[in-house]
């Protein structure tokens, strides 16, 4: 990611170090994988029919989901990868929330080292 950026930064004359690396996902947390399944079926049941379908492996994909530690390492990856910044979602629409327990663990997470 750090090359394609640079190489871009030349092609058009701007400052690599004026970028800030920012990404934007998705996300929901579990305790465990059971607590992950518990809350992916509270999301799904509780939104608009259609707005999360498939199972939970098929919603991973491309999103920040996972048990603490799988959300942790997530974390980790990106960043050694240069994201300064994770925007994430609580809910599978913009602005939306399904529980604020699902925002309080995805802190914990993220905010825990």
């Amino acid at each position: 990611m750090a090359n394609r950026i640079l190489r871009s930064c030349e092609k058009v004359g701007r400052d690599p170090a004026t970028v800030w690396l920012s990404l934007g996902l998705y996300a929901l947390c579990g305790e465990d994988r059971a607590d992950l399944e518990r809350r992916f079926d509270r999301m799904r049941d509780l939104m608009p029919s259609g707005v999360v379908s498939g199972t939970l492996e098929e919603w991973r994909v491309g999103r920040l989901v996972g048990t603490v530690d799988e959300i942790r390492a997530q974390r980790d990856e990106w960043e050694a990868l240069g994201v300064e910044t994770l925007i994430v979602g609580a809910g599978p629409l913009p602005f939306s929330v399904t529980s604020l327990d699902d925002v309080e663990l995805l802190a914990h997470a993220l905010l825990t080292p």
